[in-house]
C-alpha cells in the first residue's frame, strides 16, 4: 500500500493526532530532526497539528555528527526547513573521533541520547521518526547477536526520557507509506550517501537482507511485528515471575542463597537478570550469568566473587550482594585496626567496617591484634572452600577475582596469620563456629 493523494496523506496526520491524544503526550513537542525523509515527514506532520492548534509548542533538534563532508551543508538545510516552518531549531555538534574505537554507530547513538536527555524539559515530548522497517531491522539485528526476550521486543513506542518522554508515532507505519507521503507533500529531504554502503551492520540488513525477505515473504514486516508483540507478552510474564521470586528471595537488596537454590535454573537466571536490572539498570552478559551459575552450583564450593553487569557480585555468608567494582588504587600503608567497632580508612581511600552476619569470620581473641596489609607476593592460606592451603595467586584465579583488582585488595591478619580478604574468602581456621559470634568485614570506597 502507498498513499495516492493528499486526502490519504491527511489520514496519516489524523493517525498521529489520535496517537497523541491516546497517549496524553505533553503539549510541548520536540522533533529529533536529521533532515532525512523520516524526520522531515514527522516535522511536517506535527507542524500541521500545530497549525490546527492541536499542539501548543513545537521545536526541533538537529545533531551534526561531523562524520561526513556534507555535515555542515545538512545542518544549514535543516535550519532553512525549520525557518520555513517557523519552528525553532537547536543544533549541537558531536566530537566522536576519540570514541571511534568503541564502534562509531554505538558511540554516535550514545552521544545523541546524552544530548537529548540534557536538552529535554520535564513537560516535553521528544518524537523520533523510527518506522516499521526500522523495527524489523532492529529485531533481526538483535536476533543475530543472540538477544533474549527483552531484546526481541524491539524498539519501544514510548518511554520515559530524562525529565520528559520519548515517543515514536511512526513505528507502525512502513517506510513506503512515509516516502509516498513525502512525495505527495513535495518535501525536500537529505539522502545520506553512507546509507548505501554495506559496511555498517544495519545498512547491510537494509540493503541486502530485507529486500530478499520482502521478495520471498511480502508480509514479513507484519510477521516480525507480531513476533515482537508475542515477545513483549512473554517478557511481561517473565517480569511478573521475577517479581514474585524477588519478594521471596530478596532481603534488603540481597539474595538469600538457600532460597535461590530452591528455584529452577530458568527462574534463577530470570531473577538474577531482574536483580541486576532493578539495582544497576543493566543486565549481565550471557558469559557472566553462565559463570555465576557455574560457581553457584559447583560441588567444589567456592566463595562467589566475579564481575557482573558492570558491577560485581559477591557472596557474603548466606547472601549474594551486588556492589560497585573496586577501582584500581595506589598502594596503601599497612595499618593496625585497633578497634573493629570503628570504621577505618586506608591511605588509598578504601574504607573497612565490620558487620554482624551468619557463617562469617570469628572476631579476634583478646591476644590477637588485627592488621590490614597489602599483598606482597608469596602469601599462602587455606580458604574455607579448599582442602589444602595454596598461594593467593591461585586462590584469586579459582575465585575469578579480576587481575586488575588483586593487588589493591587488603589482606586481614590476626597477628601474623591471614584470616580473610573482605568480600572474597575467609580462611578455614578462622570461620565462626555455631556457638561463636560471626562477623563480616566490608570494603567500600570513599
Amino acid at each position: 500500500m502507498v498513499l495516492k493523494n493528499s486526502s490519504e496523506a491527511c489520514s496519516l496526520t489524523q493517525d498521529i493526532l489520535k496517537q497523541c491524544q491516546q497517549l496524553s503526550t505533553p503539549a510541548n513537542i520536540c522533533v529529533a530532526y536529521s533532515g532525512g525523509v523520516d524526520s522531515h515527514v514527522l516535522l511536517d506532520l506535527f507542524h500541521q497539528l500545530q497549525q490546527a492548534n492541536e499542539i501548543q509548542n513545537l521545536r526541533a533538534i538537529h545533531i551534526n555528527h561531523g562524520l561526513q563532508s556534507q555535515s555542515d551543508q545538512w545542518q544549514q538545510h535543516c535550519q532553512n526547513i525549520c525557518d520555513g516552518y517557523h519552528v525553532p531549531l537547536t543544533v549541537t555538534r558531536l566530537h566522536l573521533a576519540e570514541q571511534v574505537s568503541s564502534g562509531i554507530e554505538e558511540a554516535a547513538r550514545n552521544a545523541r541520547y546524552q544530548f537529548f536527555e540534557s536538552e529535554l524539559s520535564h513537560d516535553e515530548c521528544l518524537v523520533m521518526g523510527h518506522h516499521m522497517d526500522d523495527q524489523a531491522e532492529t529485531i533481526l539485528f538483535r536476533l543475530l547477536r543472540g538477544t533474549g526476550l527483552s531484546g526481541a521486543v524491539g524498539i519501544p513506542k514510548k518511554r520515559k526520557l530524562a525529565q520528559g518522554m520519548l515517543f515514536r508515532p511512526l513505528l507502525d507505519t512502513p517506510r513506503k507509506i512515509i516516502e509516498s507521503y513525502a512525495h505527495i507533500r513535495q518535501l525536500c529531504w537529505i539522502e545520506d550517501p553512507s546509507n548505501q554502503t554495506d559496511y555498517y551492520s544495519r545498512n547491510f540488513l537494509r540493503n541486502q537482507v530485507t529486500p530478499l525477505l520482502q521478495k520471498k515473504w511480502p508480509s514479513y514486516l507484519k510477521s516480525l511485528q507480531r513476533f515482537s508483540s508475542h515477545c513483549e507478552e512473554q517478557a511481561e510474564l517473565a517480569e511478573e515471575i521475577a517479581l514474585y521470586d524477588w519478594q521471596a528471595v530478596n532481603e534488603q537488596q540481597k539474595l538469600n542463597i538457600d532460597k535461590l537454590k530452591g528455584l529452577s535454573t530458568a527462574r534463577q537466571k530470570n531473577l538474577l537478570r531482574y536483580w541486576s536490572k532493578h539495582l544497576l539498570s543493566t543486565t549481565p552478559s550471557h558469559k557472566e550469568l553462565t559463570e555465576l551459575l557455574r560457581q553457584f552450583h559447583s560441588t567444589n564450593r567456592t566463595q562467589i566473587h566475579l564481575s557482573f553487569a558492570g558491577s560485581q557480585v559477591q557472596q557474603l555468608g548466606q547472601w549474594l550482594v551486588l556492589a560497585e567494582k573496586i577501582k584500581i588504587r595506589e598502594a596503601f600503608d599497612n595499618v593496625e585496626w585497633k578497634d573493629l567497632n570503628e570504621l577505618i580508612t586506608l591511605s588509598n581511600g578504601f574504607r573497612l567496617h565490620r558487620e554482624f552476619t551468619e557463617n562469617g569470620l570469628r572476631p579476634p581473641l583478646d591476644n590477637e591484634r588485627v592488621y590490614i596489609k597489602m599483598r606482597q607476593g608469596g602469601e599462602r592460606c587455606l580458604p574455607d572452600y579448599r582442602q589444602k592451603s595454596t598461594n593467593l595467586k591461585r586462590i584469586f584465579q579459582e575465585l575469578n577475582v579480576p587481575a586488575w583488582q588483586r593487588k589493591s585488595l587488603p589482606i586481614i591478619y590476626y597477628n601474623d596469620q591471614i584470616v580473610a580478604i573482605p568480600g572474597v574468602f575467609i580462611c578455614q581456621a578462622f570461620k565462626a563456629q555455631d556457638n561463636e559470634t560471626s562477623i563480616q568485614l566490608v570494603l567500600t570506597e570513599s
